[in-house]
């Protein structure tokens, strides 16, 4: 009798342990986002001819940051300024990054940047209410 439970048990277990362990390998995974080395040129910010000209408007960038910490930035949504445009890029750009990991791996990671661009009486303004900071904000 013994002997043939066993049998009809494998035939259970086999879906049960199918869904339960992949989750169990994910439950392990370690993560780390892509890390900044070094911080943009302070005019990347908000360009100095863009704020004489009180340009304003939304950039919205596509960055990747590859595993060997390689960037890519494309423009999904111009703010209508090409100063501001390259800007937004260049806060990516112009930058060393270390890759995210995963596991201990370098691999690459993507996301969406909206960069805001705004000037109240010619001073800068972001939407949570700072003055005369960068207004540009990361997004995943």
């Amino acid at each position: 009798m013994k002997h043939l439970l066993r049998p009809m048990l494998v035939p259970l277990l086999v879906p049960v342990l199918a869904a339960v362990l992949p989750a169990l390998a994910l439950a392990d995974d370690v993560a780390t986002p892509p890390k900044r080395l070094t911080e943009p040129p302070e005019d990347t910010n908000y360009p100095a001819a863009a704020r004489r000209r009180n340009e304003e408007g939304i950039a919205v960038v596509h960055v990747c940051i590859a595993a060997d910490g390689a960037v890519t930035t494309s423009l999904l949504t111009s703010s209508g300024h090409p100063l501001l445009d390259d800007a937004a890029q260049d806060q990516f750009r112009l930058v060393r990054w270390k890759a995210a990991t995963l596991n201990g791996v370098p691999v690459e990671r993507c996301w969406d940047y909206t960069a805001r661009y705004c000037l109240q009486g010619g001073v800068v303004c972001s939407p949570f209410g700072e003055r005369g900071r960068s207004i540009a904000s990361p997004q995943h």
